[in-house]
C-alpha cells in the first residue's frame, strides 16, 4: 500500500489511477466526497454525472445539479478546471510521446531498409 501521509499527493483526477474521462458516476461520487460536498451526491448520482460530463460543467450546471452554494460552485468550478489543465498537460506529454516514438521507428526502418540493400 502506498504511503500518502509523506507528502506523495495521490493526483486529484486520477480517481483510482483512472484518467478522467475513464471517469464513470461511481468516481465523481467519491471524488465530491473527498471534497467534502458530499450532500451533492444525490443529484449528481441521479443524473448519472460521469469524468466526461464533470469537464464540461460551468456555473450554470452547476446550479441545475443542485449546488446552489456559491462558495462550493467556486471550488468546483476551480476543481475542474484544475482537472481540465492536467488532462492537457497529460494529452500534450502523450503526443510528444508517441511522436517521439515515430520518430524512433522511422529511424529503425531506414536502418532496416540500407541494411537490406
Amino acid at each position: 500500500p502506498m504511503d500518502t501521509s509523506s507528502g506523495d499527493q495521490v493526483k486529484s483526477h486520477h480517481w483510482q489511477n483512472k484518467s478522467i474521462m475513464d471517469w464513470g458516476n461511481e468516481q465523481v461520487l467519491r471524488w465530491l466526497t473527498a471534497l467534502e460536498l458530499d450532500q451533492y451526491v444525490p443529484e449528481f448520482q441521479s443524473k448519472n454525472v460521469t469524468g466526461q460530463t464533470l469537464i464540461q460543467l460551468d456555473g450554470s450546471k452547476l446550479k441545475s445539479l443542485g449546488v446552489s452554494n456559491s462558495n462550493d460552485r467556486s471550488l468546483l468550478k476551480k476543481k475542474i478546471k484544475e482537472i481540465k489543465a492536467q488532462v492537457a498537460k497529460e494529452r500534450k506529454l502523450a503526443e510528444k510521446e508517441l511522436k517521439a516514438r515515430e520518430k524512433q521507428l522511422k529511424k529503425a526502418s531506414k536502418k532496416k531498409a540500407t541494411v537490406a540493400v
